[in-house]
């Protein structure tokens, strides 16, 4: 999905001749294989027979599509799309205290957090994040990244912070 959701976000800056235009004797265009591609992720979903799905529906489409296949299914993401299936997810406290913990084992005392709003888990390891420092008597800052989709204004904010400073980010911005 995150692949998906990346090659789709390209091809909507294309042109219609940049993505009609023909590319060599086994790519057609980038528009027929993006239609091929998509629909045959659609087909090989409906069409698998296995006796469970673990997944990561993180959209409601994905949750439409997992719910058609009427099998098990445990949902390993945050985003809570079908709300009746069972849900695994990681410790986010247990993640923000180890974070922490291993900032302030190295002698800082001033920790900051690059969060992701949009991600229920990013939510919770800012907020375990904050606590955790306060309770240490360390100086803490939280930036909330909406996307990243301003890399100046996230590196704005990496610049204002006081040095020496131990950042944890939520993942790989």
């Amino acid at each position: 999905q995150w692949a998906d959701g990346k090659v789709l976000a390209a091809a909507e800056a294309m042109t219609d001749e940049e993505l009609g235009k023909k590319l060599d004797a086994y790519v057609v265009s980038l528009a027929n294989n993006l239609r091929h591609t998509l629909l045959a992720q659609r087909i090989w979903l409906s069409r698998w027979t296995g006796d469970g799905i673990i997944a990561r529906i993180e959209t409601r489409e994905i949750a439409r599509a997992v719910a058609r296949t009427r099998l098990p299914v445990v949902d390993v993401s945050a985003g809570r799309h079908i709300k009746t299936v069972p849900w695994v997810e990681t410790d986010d406290e247990a993640i923000a205290r180890a974070a922490v913990d291993h900032l302030l084992e190295r002698g800082f005392r001033r920790l900051a957090y690059c969060g992701e709003p949009r991600f229920n888990w990013s939510q919770g390891r800012s907020e375990h994040f904050r606590r955790l420092v306060a309770k240490a008597g360390a100086e803490g800052h939280v930036y909330e990244a909406a996307g990243a989709t301003d890399r100046r204004d996230l590196a704005a904010w990496v610049r204002r912070l006081p040095k020496p400073v131990g950042v944890v980010a939520c993942y790989d911005i």
